[in-house]
């Protein structure tokens, strides 16, 4: 399960790397809720700020189900919320439950990524 998020938290970061978006241009944070099977990631971008997240909600969805085509479970387990970002003071709502495990630190360490790489996974 961590080398998936892991996986997920790689591709966030190059769908960043490949719009353009800076370090300090996002945040990302993600809970695994155990009840239902989710993970809901939450995407922060100041690219988002005061427009429709529609075109922009199918566009990072598409990019992830690209990479995910050979792992359906994941990619079926994905849900992405995507919200402006102002900066380190914005106020961005908690979306972790009561019983969901805090991802955020898995989804964003990019040292993992080689972790997960010399795994093979």
């Amino acid at each position: 399960m961590k080398n998936s998020i892991r996986r997920l938290g790689s591709l966030l970061r190059q769908f960043a790397s490949k719009k353009g978006w800076k370090n300090e241009d996002y945040l990302v944070r993600g809970y695994l809720n155990l009840a239902w099977g989710r993970i809901n990631i939450l995407v922060a971008s100041a690219a988002y700020n005061d427009k429709d997240y529609e075109p922009l909600y199918d566009e990072i969805t598409e990019f992830i189900d690209e990479k995910l085509t050979a792992d359906d479970g994941l990619r079926n387990a994905v849900e992405i919320f995507l919200f402006g970002y102002y900066g380190p003071e914005t106020d961005l709502p908690n979306l972790q439950g009561e019983n969901d495990i805090d991802l955020t630190e898995e989804l964003t360490d990019a040292r993992l990524d080689v972790a997960a790489t010399i795994r093979g996974s």
